[in-house]
């Protein structure tokens, strides 16, 4: 599925209520339902908006108030951009999976600190693509190293970056 710079900028929303609400009972089938969104393939020309948002409303068991976002439909009507770069979804999709493991493991600690690491993640690539594409793996791996990788994965995105 094709996202927009806006999806991404949503999902550093969701990264950052992770960080916040580590324990969120919602998180699990949050995470989830966006990386079925990341991993679903593209099958023709559309590029739905605020596609992350739509599949994270249909959830019916988040609270509202940690996830206050969700449903407000946004109308963009400038500076939309599709991501069309096969690499970034692939290291949206491993950020999600690590993510889903960190959920099943029961720490909050460690789901607390992966989405610190990643919530810049979604801008670092809807912007450095754009504006430093050189920069973008440095730029990754300066967050997710401090921490996530020293202390919980050291091998964490490695094979992506």
């Amino acid at each position: 599925m094709l996202l927009t710079n806006h999806d991404l900028h949503d999902l550093h929303a969701v990264f950052v209520i992770l960080r916040a609400h580590p324990s969120d009972p919602g998180s699990e089938a949050a995470v989830k339902a966006v990386k079925a969104i990341i991993d679903a393939p593209q099958t023709d020309n559309t590029v739905p908006p605020n596609i992350l948002r739509s599949g994270l409303s249909a959830i019916s068991s988040l609270d509202r108030d940690v996830w206050y976002f969700i449903d407000t439909q946004n109308l963009y009507t400038y500076g939309t951009a599709v991501i069309k770069d096969e690499q970034t979804y692939a290291i949206l999709s491993a950020c999600l999976a690590e993510m889903l493991t960190a959920l099943a493991e029961g720490s909050p600690e460690r789901v607390s600190d992966l989405a610190d690491a990643l919530h810049n993640v979604p801008i670092i690539l809807v912007e450095g693509k754009r504006n430093r594409p050189r920069t973008v793996k440095r730029d990754i791996t300066r967050e997710i190293s401090y921490c996530y990788r020293s202390r919980w994965n050291k091998d964490f995105l490695k094979a992506l970056l």
